[in-house]
C-alpha cells in the first residue's frame, strides 16, 4: 500500500459507489500474442487538473499488501503469470514447491521473500507451460490462461477465469472481481502508464506515459478520484487500475479515462 499510497500522495477515502461502463476500445485477434512489441514510450505529458476538492474511492484485495516486485527476463506474460502464482502462494500451501511467500514482522507488516532461484524457476516453468517458446516468447490468451490452468492443476489447485470484458466496453465489474479479492489480467494493444497523482493547492499534477505494443499487466487495485468545483459540481472523474507493470518489478496505474488504450480483455484470474 506504500507504494500507492506515494502515487496518490493523498487519500480521502468516501463510500461511493460509480456505476456503469467505460467505453474503450477493444477487439484481440484469437492469435495476438503479447509480448510489449515494440513496448516503446512515444509519448508522455503532464495533466494538470484544477479543482476545489475531490474525493478518493480504492479497492485493493489486500490493503495491507502489495504484489510482490518480481521480475522475469522473459515477456510481460510470463511475469504477470509468475506474479498470479506467487500471490496466491501467500494462502496457498505447495503452490510453489519449497518456497516461503514471505513473512509478517513484528509490527504486523507482509514482507515478500526476495526472488530467488525458486522463483526464477517459476518464471521458466511459466515460459513452457504458456507455449511462448512457439510464439516468439509472446503469448496468447488461450496459452496464458492454458499455462496457469496447467500450473495450478499440476499443483492439486484450481484456476478459474471469467472475462469481465463486455464486447467494445470495459464494464465496473473489476471493482466487484477485486473487492471479492480476485486478480484480474489486463491485456493492451497501446497502453498508458501513470506514474504518480501529485497533489498541490488547488491542482492535481499526474504524469501520465504512453506505449505502443501488446502487452499484459496484472491488477489487484483501483482508485476512483472524482474532482469538484466550488459549488460541488463533479469537473471530472479518473479511473485507474492499480497494477504490476510486468515490463519491470514496478508497481504502477493505468488510467482507463486516457485515450491512448486499448484493451482486448481482461480476465479474472484465480487460483483456489
Amino acid at each position: 500500500m506504500r507504494k500507492i499510497l506515494n502515487l496518490l500522495l493523498v487519500l480521502v477515502l468516501t463510500i461511493t459507489s460509480f456505476a456503469g461502463i467505460l467505453s474503450i476500445p477493444a477487439g484481440a485477434a484469437s492469435d495476438t500474442e503479447y509480448f510489449e512489441r515494440g513496448g516503446s514510450m512515444f509519448n508522455y505529458f503532464y495533466d494538470r487538473i484544477d479543482y476545489h476538492h475531490k474525493t478518493i474511492v480504492t479497492g485493493f484485495l489486500d490493503p495491507n499488501i502489495e504484489l510482490p516486485e518480481y521480475q522475469s527476463s522473459y515477456s510481460c506474460g510470463i511475469t504477470a503469470g509468475g506474479v498470479i502464482v506467487s500471490w496466491y502462494n501467500k494462502d496457498l500451501s505447495g503452490l510453489i514447491p519449497g518456497h516461503t511467500a514471505g513473512t509478517y514482522s513484528k509490527l504486523g507488516t507482509w514482507k515478500w521473500t526476495g526472488q530467488n532461484a525458486t522463483i526464477n524457476s517459476l518464471f521458466g516453468t511459466m515460459y513452457t507451460l504458456m507455449n511462448a517458446a512457439n510464439t516468439g516468447g509472446g503469448v496468447t490468451i488461450a496459452n496464458y490462461l492454458g499455462g496457469l490452468n496447467s500450473y495450478a492443476s499440476g499443483q492439486n489447485y484450481t484456476f478459474t477465469s471469467s472475462s469481465i470484458h463486455n464486447g467494445s466496453a470495459f464494464t465496473s465489474d473489476y471493482r466487484t472481481a477485486i473487492n471479492s479479492g480476485k486478480l484480474l489480467s489486463v491485456f493492451m494493444d497501446g497502453f498508458n502508464m501513470c506514474l504518480g497523482v501529485s497533489q498541490y493547492s488547488g491542482y492535481d499534477i499526474a504524469l501520465i506515459t504512453e506505449y505502443n505494443g501488446t502487452h499484459i499487466m496484472v491488477v489487484y487495485g483501483y482508485a476512483d478520484i472524482t474532482y469538484y468545483d466550488s459549488n460541488d459540481n463533479i469537473i471530472r472523474v479518473d479511473n485507474y487500475l492499480v497494477t504490476h507493470d510486468c515490463m519491470t518489478p514496478m508497481l504502477t496505474m493505468v488510467r482507463l479515462n486516457n485515450a491512448h488504450l486499448t484493451i482486448d480483455d481482461c480476465y479474472i484470474t484465480h487460483i483456489s
